[in-house]
């Protein structure tokens, strides 16, 4: 990866707003073949590290100023955010526009702990949380292609949290800034039914979470938080279609069932939020709705 490096000792050179310009990640990963065609497109960790030695560099370089990207996205408003959305998907590096390409390159960089680590330094557990939970209130789209890029983006998305759900240190870095909050709080979110999938996305996330990195930090940060209580609330407000509100359930019983081994602060705040009431009235809804039709 000498281009690579040969192009980090020129951009220390650079101020850094030259440095954040360079940072584009079309011109980064798009001047180096063996990078775009070999490594970050269809091959394995394994890989990585093989043919690229100076990849936990690369991957904090990428992580830092893709965080200033991202957030920069965010703070230009969701009108703007469509390019991103609507672009194309095509995995020819060099074509793809820079919020795609910064995606698939956080993706493949999510392979390992080390690098999921890296990636925490940085900020981007918070910040990809952030957008997923901006993304609740997107417009919908009806042009086909436009529709197929959409969905290719929210599968590329859910990927990328779901691996970094499998690093203690990145949900950890979730709970210092307040973003796992957020997390739990789109998994209920009362969206249009356009940006269902985000949501579902959120519980698919939660479970993720749940079974792996639910350490006794998290836990605390969850009970401190209110998230429980919120949750439940959310949950008696809002009518979710019978498929969303099981996927929400069960993500919930994950959280509960796996901080129950440590302790019951959890199963504690979601009987004093009701919640218990909650999956009775649930029960006895569909059990009548069953009986009605039969």
């Amino acid at each position: 990866m000498k281009s690579f490096s040969s192009l980090q000792k020129q951009i220390k050179q650079l101020s850094e707003s030259d440095q954040i310009n360079l940072c584009r990640l079309n011109k980064l990963i798009s001047s180096c073949k063996k990078c775009r065609d070999s490594i970050f497109y269809s091959s394995t960790f394994q890989d990585i590290f093989e043919y690229f030695p100076d990849v936990h560099v690369f991957c904090a370089f990428v992580s830092k100023n893709g965080s200033k990207l991202i957030a920069d996205f965010l703070e230009d408003g969701l009108s703007d955010s469509l390019g991103l959305i609507e672009a194309s998907t095509s995995p020819r590096f060099s074509q793809v526009p820079i919020g795609n390409l910064l995606l698939l390159t956080l993706e493949k960089l999510s392979c390992s702990a080390s690098l999921l680590e890296c990636m925490s330094a940085a900020g981007v557990p918070s910040t990809l949380v952030k957008c997923l939970y901006i993304f609740l209130d997107l417009p919908a789209v009806s042009n086909p292609d436009a529709l197929k890029d959409r969905m290719h983006l929210q599968h590329k998305f859910t990927q990328l949290l779901q691996h970094v759900c499998l690093s203690s240190v990145a949900v950890e870095e979730m709970t210092s800034t307040d973003a796992l909050r957020h997390l739990l709080s789109a998994a209920v979110d009362p969206c249009q039914s356009s940006n269902a999938f985000w949501r579902k996305s959120s519980c698919t996330i939660l479970t993720t979470l749940a079974q792996n990195c639910l350490t006794q930090h998290v836990v605390q940060y969850i009970h401190d938080a209110g998230c429980i209580t919120d949750y439940v609330e959310r949950l008696k407000q809002i009518q979710l279609p019978k498929a969303d509100s099981i996927e929400a359930f069960i993500s919930l019983f994950q959280i509960l069932s796996e901080s129950s081994s440590t302790n019951s602060q959890l199963l504690d705040d979601f009987h004093a939020a009701g919640g218990y009431n909650i999956i009775t009235d649930y029960l006895l809804k569909w059990v009548c709705f069953y009986c009605c039709l039969h």
